[in-house]
């Protein structure tokens, strides 16, 4: 495992995702998991990495874009 990263809060993320429908947006799993914004979205960008996770990317009209993420297929925690 990554320095930096811990196995039980990795499972956190990993089980948010694992119940929902589609594509979570990284706000939905901060609520839901009580992790810090940093900290998801750090460890959401190790799991990109990894192939464990899919991100969608919306550009919409104005602001930054918002990313979304879901379990890869084939990916179960």
């Amino acid at each position: 495992m990554q320095k930096g990263i811990n196995p039980e809060t990795m499972q956190r993320i990993l089980s948010c995702l694992a119940q929902a429908d589609g594509f979570v947006e990284l706000e939905a799993i901060i609520e839901s998991t009580s992790i810090s914004q940093q900290s998801v979205y750090r460890y959401m960008q190790h799991l990109v990495r990894q192939g464990q996770v899919e991100r969608q990317t919306d550009y919409g009209k104005v602001g930054r874009p918002r990313s979304a993420y879901r379990l890869a297929k084939g990916k179960r925690p």
